[in-house]
């Protein structure tokens, strides 16, 4: 059964998504092909509007891209759980959890779409302007191949660890963030109906009260970190403390996808 909500959740969401992401590709390709035009090296007023207007337009589309997935992800899962569809959604033959579930694996696989598109986007400039910036194809790949070789000798002298080891970490971060992030929104949601009136302003409430809650915390995590200032930075630390930031943000998914599944199924309080 989760295979078909999931599959269904996936027809109401992509639309509007895919439609950005075309856009933003669109976007994106013009601001790489006129890299390669004397536009970018004239002086005349209107091309010089060109490229600040196309960087804006740029600028906006990759922040565009990334909220768009949030926001639908908020709407759905409000609208469809906790407004009248939720007595449809609530009497269908399927575990709370599979609700659950199938808007979580959607949300996460959309947020990580769009952050893919503006990797991606991102390399594609990078490599334009590296290209434009050489004076042949075997300058631009050997200046291309030592960027990388000095990004990871200093994350090397920096943190102490081997570049595949910050790589590593950064991608489980990125995971366990964007789960966060999405937990984030359905925990203030789920808490926010709770409320026998005025629930969107609770959901809001919510939303604001744990943002100073995870503020204080996360100050107070890290002023350990601040107060060893004269500490050696040494490889067993940096690791000793990747690996504590990560089960720190797994385990605030855990207890928020939980507090979450815990409500819809025990403290539903449809409108």
């Amino acid at each position: 059964m989760l295979k078909k909500l999931f599959k269904h959740e996936w027809h109401s969401f992509y639309f509007v998504p895919t439609l950005a992401f075309i856009i933003f590709a669109v976007i994106s390709i013009l601001l790489d092909v006129s890299i390669f035009t004397p536009v970018w090296d004239s002086e005349n007023p209107f091309f010089l509007l060109f490229d600040i207007m196309i960087i804006m337009v740029y600028y906006f589309g990759i922040i565009a891209i990334v909220l768009i997935p949030q926001i639908i992800c908020v709407v759905r899962f409000y609208k469809n759980l906790f407004t009248d569809e939720g007595y449809l959604m609530f009497t269908l033959p399927v575990k709370t959890s599979d609700l659950l579930n199938a808007k979580l694996l959607v949300s996460f696989t959309w947020q990580l779409i769009s952050y893919g598109a503006v990797f991606i986007s991102l390399g594609t400039l990078g490599i334009a302007l590296i290209n434009r910036l050489s004076d042949s194809v075997q300058e631009f790949f050997r200046d291309f191949i030592e960027f990388f070789e000095e990004l990871g000798d200093a994350i090397v002298e920096t943190l102490c660890v081997p570049s595949w080891t910050f790589v590593l970490w950064l991608i489980l971060i990125i995971l366990v963030s964007n789960l966060l992030n999405i937990l984030y929104y359905y925990t203030c949601i789920c808490l926010g109906q709770l409320f026998n009136k005025h629930k969107i302003l609770g959901a809001i409430g919510v939303y604001f009260g744990l943002n100073i809650v995870t503020q204080f915390l996360s100050r107070l995590i890290l002023l350990p970190i601040i107060m060893m200032e004269d500490i050696d930075v040494t490889a067993g630390l940096v690791i000793t403390l990747g690996l504590l930031l990560l089960l720190v943000f797994t385990g605030i998914c855990i207890g928020m996808y939980y507090l979450c599944s815990h409500i819809m199924k025990n403290k539903l309080n449809l409108e």
